[in-house]
């Protein structure tokens, strides 16, 4: 199902899909959901691992990642969940420094099914036991005060398109963008309006099967939706992220081999 746009009937049809009925916001905007506080007793030896405010910051398999806010405890940290492709001892929702196993995690919890982290029941990894004190709760964006603007740009994830050889698809699409919410199940960016060449809006997202392979993969356009035939195309729909190179510029048909999208995931405090 559609996480943030209307779901229209397949097709596989050269005729665009329904336009979407979700507004991209004209700024940065958090929504209930997006942001976690994890807290734990003092006397649990992970605790200073975990404790702390996370942002939304992606998705791995198909579910929500979640970053330490950089300033909290000086100690990296993320919530992502891991699906069953190797097998039941990995699956379920993991806090660790990173995502992926070269470290062996500080908290898991079994619940496979949940489409976010639990609340309780999170298993300590280096005691080998439930640890009834780690609660992670949802909590506003506007009960951080401790997040000031300069935090929230360090914790935020950030793409770039860099300027290419065309100057018209330079400034339709170059600078920086922010993730804004989530498209057909993976994030949404948006332009950053001080960005040198933000005269006119752009966001990237994703679009999924539903409307035939001719609509699915990422998209670079005006808007969320298809008011707008788009200005790139980038057919892998495999990518959990924007691709950084292979997209296609819609209005000249052809693939602008200079144009790279960079993934500055998180800026170092």
């Amino acid at each position: 199902s559609s996480s943030s746009s209307s779901s229209s009937s397949s097709s596989s049809s050269s005729s665009s899909p329904s336009s979407s009925t979700r507004g991209v916001p004209d700024t940065i905007r958090f929504r209930f959901g997006d942001v976690l506080h994890i807290t734990s007793d003092d006397s649990l030896k992970v605790s200073k691992n975990i404790r702390g405010h996370y942002l939304i910051h992606g998705v791995n398999h198909g579910r929500p990642v979640y970053r330490k806010c950089a300033s909290e405890d000086n100690v990296a940290a993320v919530v992502f969940y891991w699906d069953c492709r190797n097998g039941d001892n990995f699956a379920g929702w993991w806090i660790g420094p990173d995502i992926g196993w070269k470290h062996p995690g500080f908290a898991r919890h079994t619940d496979g099914e949940a489409a976010t982290p639990a609340d309780r029941g999170w298993h300590v990894i280096s005691d080998g036991q439930d640890d009834c004190s780690i609660h992670v709760a949802v909590v506003d964006f506007d009960g951080v005060p401790m997040w000031s603007e300069s935090h929230l740009v360090n914790s935020l994830p950030k793409l770039k398109f860099n300027a290419c050889g065309d100057p018209a698809v330079t400034a339709a699409v170059s600078g920086s963008y922010w993730m804004d919410g989530f498209n057909h199940g993976r994030p949404v960016y948006r332009r950053d309006g001080s960005s040198a060449h933000a005269e006119a809006d752009a966001v990237i997202f994703f679009w999924d099967d539903r409307d035939g392979p001719v609509w699915s993969g990422w998209w670079v356009s005006p808007k969320l939706g298809w008011d707008h035939d788009g200005f790139l195309h980038n057919p892998d729909t495999s990518s959990q992220l924007p691709p950084t190179m292979g997209w296609a510029v819609l209005i000249c048909d052809a693939t602008e081999e200079t144009l790279e999208l960079v993934h500055a995931l998180r800026e170092q405090p």
